[in-house]
């Protein structure tokens, strides 16, 4: 289980980014029939984000014990599509419950060499996640 407190979002340009965001809080049994139907946990409104350098703070106090999450991308910034690149949740690891079950873990847009070529063992040692 995971406090989530922050979500990243990096989508394309040209109106194609998320713009308003739905999100449920271990609901496993959503899906684009009943979505509009069921109460979501936080709706956000995303910033054009197209560096990563944004995050939506979220409540953390809506978002304690996370053992799923459901976004649902309600719209965009006027294009006919979306386009999403990266999707990143900041938070923490609460409890001691299910730990070989929690991955702690970095995802890349691009390739580093130089990260590579670091010692990885302070991942394994954290309670955060990024």
């Amino acid at each position: 289980m995971v406090t989530l407190k922050g979500i990243c979002v990096i989508g394309d340009d040209g109106g194609r980014s998320p713009k308003t965001v739905k999100l449920f809080r271990n609901r496993e049994d959503i899906d684009f029939d009943n979505v509009e139907d069921i109460d979501h946990t936080q709706k956000i409104a995303l910033p054009e984000n197209f560096d990563g350098e944004a995050t939506v703070l979220l409540k953390p106090f809506k978002f304690n014990n996370v053992t799923s999450l459901t976004m649902y991308i309600q719209d965009n910034y006027g294009a006919d599509t979306t386009k999403i690149y990266y999707i990143g949740l900041k938070g923490e690891r609460t409890g001691n419950n299910n730990r070989d079950k929690i991955v702690i873990t970095n995802y890349e847009l691009r390739p580093n060499a130089a990260y590579k070529q670091q010692n990885n063992d302070h991942l394994f040692s954290s309670k955060s996640i990024q």
